[in-house]
């Protein structure tokens, strides 16, 4: 059984601070023992001593670089060298990175390539060292102390050099940390204290870490990649520039290169495969939504193919058995779905949807367009209260109106209703001062009667005569008062106030009627006031409805909505002209999305020559796309004839197709 391992893969870049001293024995039988002794697959252990081999082998020449013959004689250093620092390394740094048998970890889970780790200036090779460098040098051998003159060539700093690293996924024991990504970065923060490469420790070969040059060149390649879609994100409208189908429902072959703005008919006889073109394009872009029920062409042994080419690069695929979807930006980088759906408009691959909606649905659409659904819709629903408020007041108004003129009226009648006990007490008033009157009346009469007796007995008392005659003239001077009172006084009737009393429900009757009619015409008048206060607040709210959508973006000029119905011109849907509704239809699903630059539109065949050609004027001037299908073979008319799921070209021979070839 074979077994496969995904090891990590980095790769780095180290710059040297000091210079490079060479490290390879000049004697070539040392050297390729030792070399030999530091292949992966032997790797040992060997003491510093041990890298000089004998007195003479480093007497006669320096230490040296190997050269690649092979390259160019290019300076190189084997890839042990790598190994080797980090051992030494991550001793000294076992405080720091807890990590204990450092050595043993390195070995077992750390691989380094390539073998030849060329030396690099300026990121080109160095073929020639800058010169010798000499030092003392203590070490032991099997003789004991010495102390010799050592000398290597040199390579003055900066230099770079790069290589990759596999590290083998390793745990943490209970005395070890494990070897990971950070503790290796760690110990190339130390090589600016430790030296890499050299025959002794020290500063020599001190190297900084230049950064993970394979992060780096993914993050090149993401960024370029991030900048192509944002390009095709960018553009403002996009369009089909080719697309090839195959062997989708009643299409056999047919590759289209559609005008870039304007009107593309496919032309053609019912049940040729019209509709099957736009059904792949609308599949194609719009997903597993507008996959047909039997995509594949009856009879066909090969699946259907599907390939559309946008103006801004972008290909979209759909291939194999399972018509997978491959979606191409310029930049190389594999897409899917979610990057069409931010161009591609549903509407634009279904527009009959929009065509045969309902007026309301259509005027919604327009104000999601506009950005002022919600607010007129709030607005429509306020003017719908006050006008259903206003209506049923103006009923009422009329209501109490039309009954106050059907009431009688009656003229010469009391403003209020009168009441019997005031006719009575009236009445009573009026008896009360003619008994006066009557008493007064008796008192003339009375005194009328003494003076005629005191007449008559002053003949008869001629003793009492001067008492007689005072009286005589105290009588008359009374009775010439009582003579003046008489003559002024006048009786009141009370006739009248009988007939009232007689009468009195009658008159109050109409009193009532009265009042009642006056109160239906003052509620009539102030239900008049309220309907003049609902008809400014209306004419106020349509003012700000008329206002709302002046101030909005409509896609098209002289769109607007009234009533909840969508208008063009004053002109609602009905009222339309044929290239006018698909003039409304393009301009909303372009607004909806305004990257979407195209529409697919089925069944032209009941509009007239000049109606399409006005319609597609309108798509020029507006930099957009149409592909329709119309019943007709008319060269003139379509710019595409199907036949039996093929292309027949206009002008060109006819061209024979082979199944999986265009």
């Amino acid at each position: 059984m074979e077994y496969k391992f995904e090891y990590e893969h980095k790769f780095y870049r180290l710059t040297g601070i000091t210079p490079l001293l060479g490290s390879q024995p000049a004697n070539p039988a040392v050297r390729s023992a030792w070399i030999a002794s530091k292949a992966p697959e032997g790797v040992k252990e060997m003491e510093d001593g041990e890298l000089f081999g004998s007195e003479e082998d480093y007497r006669n020449a320096p230490n040296i670089f190997l050269r690649d013959a092979q390259n160019g004689d290019r300076l190189f250093l084997y890839d042990y060298i790598i190994k080797g620092f980090f051992k030494e390394v991550l001793n000294s740094l076992t405080a720091v990175t807890g990590m204990n048998s450092a050595k043993s970890k390195v070995d077992k889970f750390m691989f380094t390539g390539p073998r030849h780790l060329y030396v690099l200036r300026d990121g080109k090779p160095i073929i020639d060292e800058d010169g010798i460098c000499e030092r003392p040098l203590r070490t032991s051998g099997p003789s004991g102390q010495r102390v010799t003159l050592a000398s290597s060539e040199m390579i003055l700093d900066p230099w770079t050099m790069e290589f990759w690293i596999e590290l083998v996924p390793n745990k943490k024991t209970a005395l070890s940390a494990p070897l990971n990504w950070k503790v290796i970065e760690k110990g190339f923060n130390h090589g600016r204290r430790s030296g890499l490469g050299t025959v002794a420790r020290g500063r020599p070969g001190a190297v900084h870490m230049g950064g993970n040059t394979e992060i780096k060149r993914r993050r090149r390649a993401r960024r370029r990649r991030i900048r192509a879609v944002r390009a095709v994100r960018r553009k403002r409208e996009m369009k089909i520039n080719r697309l090839e189908i195959e062997n989708v429902k009643r299409v056999k072959a047919v590759a289209l290169e559609p005008a870039a703005n304007g009107l593309t008919v496919i032309g053609g006889k019912n049940g040729q495969g019209k509709t099957s073109v736009l059904d792949a394009i609308a599949w194609a872009l719009g997903g597993d939504r507008f996959r047909p029920d039997a995509p594949r062409r009856e009879g066909s042994a090969i699946p259907p193919r599907l390939k559309v080419e946008m103006d801004s690069g972008l290909i979209v695929e759909r291939r194999g058995d399972n018509s997978t979807l491959y979606v191409t930006d310029p930049s190389g980088r594999k897409g899917g779905q979610k990057l069409l759906n931010e161009f591609v408009e549903q509407l634009a691959l279904d527009l009959p949807r929009f065509l045969n909606a309902p007026p309301g649905e259509k005027a919604e659409t327009l104000l999601k367009v506009a950005g002022v659904g919600d607010r007129l819709r709030e607005m429509e629903r306020e003017e719908n209260e006050v006008y259903n408020r206003r209506r049923a007041i103006g009923q009422i108004a009329d209501q109490k109106e039309k009954f106050a003129r059907e009431m009688p009226m009656y003229e010469d009648m009391p403003r209020q209703v009168v009441s019997a006990g005031e006719l009575i007490k009236r009445q009573q008033d009026i008896l009360a001062r003619n008994g006066e009157n009557e008493r007064k009346r008796m008192n003339k009469t009375r005194l009328e009667n003494e003076l005629a007796m005191a007449t008559r007995e002053r003949d008869g008392l001629i003793r009492q005569l001067r008492e007689a005659e005072i009286w005589v003239e105290r009588v008359t001077n009374d009775l010439e008062t009582a003579n003046r009172d008489a003559l002024e006084l006048r009786d009141e009737s009370t006739e009248q106030l009988e007939r009232d009393i007689a009468s009195i429900e009658e008159i109050n009757a109409r009193v009532r009627a009265n009042l009642d009619r006056e109160k239906a015409m003052e509620d009539a008048e102030m239900y008049r006031r309220q309907y003049d206060e609902m008809t400014t607040a209306l004419e106020k709210i349509r003012d700000g409805k008329k206002a709302l959508l002046d101030g909005a973006k409509l896609p098209l000029k002289g769109l607007t909505v009234e009533k909840g119905e969508l208008y063009y011109n004053g002109y609602s849907w009905d009222g339309m002209s044929g290239s006018e509704q698909l003039k409304v239809a393009t301009a909303i699903v372009r607004g909806i999305n305004p990257k979407c630059g195209f529409v697919l539109l089925d069944g032209l065949e009941a509009l007239d020559g000049d109606t399409l050609r006005r319609f597609g004027e309108w798509l020029e001037s507006e930099s957009l796309q149409a592909i329709a299908t119309r019943v007709s073979t008319d060269g003139d008319e379509c710019q595409i004839i199907i036949e039996d799921g093929e292309a027949v070209a206009l002008v060109e021979p006819e061209r024979t197709w082979e199944e999986g070839k265009f």
